[in-house]
């Protein structure tokens, strides 16, 4: 019985980090910003382009940004990119206030 409901446990704990993914992981393909992001007046974009990220290098974020170290290399970076923003060739930016 402990043995299920350790397996539960950990099921649990999974689930909010997967909708973290899926929710950034797709808002960034979609458009350049999570609510939060939007909130906070930033976008994140493709770095040499200046469009919207690929899926696929918006997955990469997200799944290196849910670890939190590649976050915190950011304060070590010239221009704050963690190693989330390098290996998916994003960069994020102020947004200038509406009107």
């Amino acid at each position: 019985m402990d043995r299920d409901r350790g397996a539960a446990g950990r099921r649990g704990r999974r689930a909010p980090s997967g909708l973290f993914l899926l929710y950034t992981a797709v808002a960034l393909a979609v458009g350049t910003q999570t609510l939060g992001m939007a909130l906070m007046r930033i976008a994140c974009i493709d770095a040499e382009t200046g469009g919207r990220l690929p899926l696929w290098r918006s997955i990469l974020r997200a799944v290196l940004l849910s670890l939190v170290l590649p976050a915190l290399t950011a304060i070590f970076h010239p221009y704050n990119r963690g190693l989330h923003d390098l290996a998916a060739g994003s960069v994020v930016l102020k947004v200038p206030a509406a009107g």
